[in-house]
């Protein structure tokens, strides 16, 4: 996703790159099973304001240093904010690893 792309901070790109060998310490277990409640049901794709809001997610990610500080930013951050911001990643997680086995498309 483009707004991943632009981020000037290299330990995004390094949890990304833990999400294509699928594990995600930032996220908890519960908001993964909670981000899909109906299995087999696609997920709609993020609209503008969604995605202005993971943009200033990840800026505040971003000016954190300690993996704990990143955790507490994703704990205070509300349902809807959190689920957009873990879509977000899972769909770069997915442009990663289809950018590195082309034979997947």
């Amino acid at each position: 996703m483009e707004i991943f792309k632009r981020s000037p901070d290299h330990t995004i790109k390094s949890l990304i790159e833990w999400g294509t060998q699928g594990h995600y310490p930032l996220f908890d277990r519960d908001w993964l099973e909670a981000l899909n409640p109906v299995p087999g049901k696609r997920l709609r794709a993020l609209s503008t304001n969604q995605k202005s809001k993971v943009k200033t997610i990840l800026k505040r990610l971003s000016g954190q240093t300690s993996f704990e500080r990143k955790r507490t930013v994703l704990f205070s951050l509300s349902q809807e904010d959190r689920s957009a911001f873990i879509r977000a990643f899972m769909n770069a997680v997915e442009h990663k690893i289809l950018d590195t086995s082309p034979e997947l498309h």
